[in-house]
C-alpha cells in the first residue's frame, strides 16, 4: 500500500505547525519562553496553541540559543545555518536479544517492521515507554570552529522527499544488523555523543564508510543504545522501546552579534531584545519567517 501521500501530509502538518510557533515566538516573549523551557513538551504546546496532534512516537526538544540558531541574513535574503551543530536526530537501538538464531532473526525483522526509526507511528499508551533523553540532547556542547552557511539546495524544496526517509530506515536496518554481529561495530555506532572533543558528523561518516549510505540532511545524527527495549518472543514484538529525539533550535531574526555561552541571564536579555526588535520592525520578522520556510531539503523538520 502506498502511504507516501499520507506521510508527505504528516511532514507538512508538522512543518506548518512549527512555523506557526516560530512566528508567534518571534514577537511573543512569554510564548517563546514557554516553547523552549526544558521542562515543557513542545508537542503539547503545539497542540494547545494550534490544535496540532503529532502522529509520531517522537520526543522534541527546542532550544533558544543565538549562538546556534538559524538566523536571517537580510542582505542575501537567506537564512544562515550551522550544519550539524544546532539541530540533531537521536535514534535508539536495542541490544541483540538472547536466544537461538531464529529468535534473533525474528527480533531483527520485527524491529525493522515496528521501527522505521524516524518518524514512526505512536504506539498505544499501554506499550509506550519513554526513555531518558541523553544529556547532550538537552545541553549541547560548546561551539568552537563552527562555520555559518547559507542554505543553497533549492529554494522552495520543502524537504518532504519520502524516499529519503525510506532509505534512512533501510540504512539503519543494515547498520543494526552489522552492530549485532560485531561488538566493535556496535561500539563505533553508539559511541558518538556530540561532545566537544568529537568531530561533527561522526555517525554520518561511519554509515557512509560502512554502507556507502549518503545521509541526506544537515542535522547531526546520534545513535544510542536503547537500554529499556526488550524483545518479547512469545508475541514476536519489541516492548518498551525509546522514541527518537528531535532537537531543534528556533531561529533568530535579529541579534546576529549575540554571544551567550553559558550565561543564562544574558540569554534572557538577548531573547527579550530579539522579541522587542521584531515587534518594532515586524517586516524583518515577516521576511525571516517566510525565508525560514522556503528552504527545506537540508532541514526537513525545521524548515531552515
Amino acid at each position: 500500500m502506498d502511504t507516501s501521500g499520507d506521510f508527505t501530509q504528516q511532514i507538512m502538518d508538522f512543518r506548518t505547525s512549527y512555523v506557526r510557533a516560530v512566528a508567534r515566538a518571534s514577537v511573543d516573549l512569554a510564548f517563546r519562553e514557554q516553547l523552549t523551557n526544558p521542562k515543557n513538551d513542545p508537542l503539547k504546546i503545539l497542540e494547545e496553541a494550534f490544535g496540532y496532534k503529532c502522529p509520531w512516537d517522537l520526543t522534541v526538544v527546542l532550544h533558544d540559543d543565538p549562538q546556534r540558531a538559524p538566523r536571517l541574513n537580510p542582505a542575501q535574503g537567506r537564512i544562515m545555518t550551522l550544519p550539524y551543530w544546532g539541530e540533531t536526530i537521536t535514534v535508539f537501538i536495542p541490544r541483540k536479544p538472547a536466544g537461538d538464531a531464529r529468535t534473533q532473526l525474528d527480533a531483527l525483522a520485527a524491529y525493522y517492521h515496528e521501527n522505521p526509526w524516524f518518524p514512526r507511528v505512536k504506539p498505544t499508551a499501554q506499550s509506550n515507554s519513554r526513555g531518558e533523553i541523553p544529556q547532550y540532547v538537552s545541553d549541547p556542547p560548546p561551539i568552537h570552529d563552527a562555520k555559518w552557511a547559507s542554505v543553497k539546495r533549492g529554494r522552495y524544496n520543502m524537504g518532504d522527499n519520502v524516499d529519503d526517509f525510506v532509505s534512512f530506515a533501510a540504512a539503519m536496518f543494515n547498520a543494526l544488523a552489522l552492530a549485532w554481529d560485531n561488538e566493535l561495530m556496535w561500539n563505533d555506532l553508539t559511541g558518538y555523543n556530540g561532545g566537544p572533543d568529537q568531530p561533527r558528523k561522526r555517525t554520518i561518516t561511519l554509515l557512509n564508510e560502512w554502507l556507502g549510505y549518503n545521509y541526506p540532511w544537515d542535522l547531526d545524527l546520534f545513535i544510542q543504545e536503547d537500554k529499556k527495549a526488550r524483545y518479547d518472543a512469545s508475541k514476536g514484538k519489541w516492548v518498551d522501546t525509546t522514541p527518537p529525539v528531535l532537537m531543534l533550535t528556533i531561529p533568530w531574526m535579529t541579534g546576529a552579534d549575540a554571544q551567550v555561552g553559558d550565561d543564562k541571564e544574558k540569554l534572557a536579555k538577548d531573547r527579550m531584545q530579539e522579541v522587542e526588535r521584531n515587534k518594532a520592525n515586524p517586516g524583518v520578522a515577516i521576511m525571516g519567517v517566510a525565508l525560514y520556510n522556503s528552504d527545506g531539503p537540508g532541514y526537513p523538520f525545521t524548515c531552515g
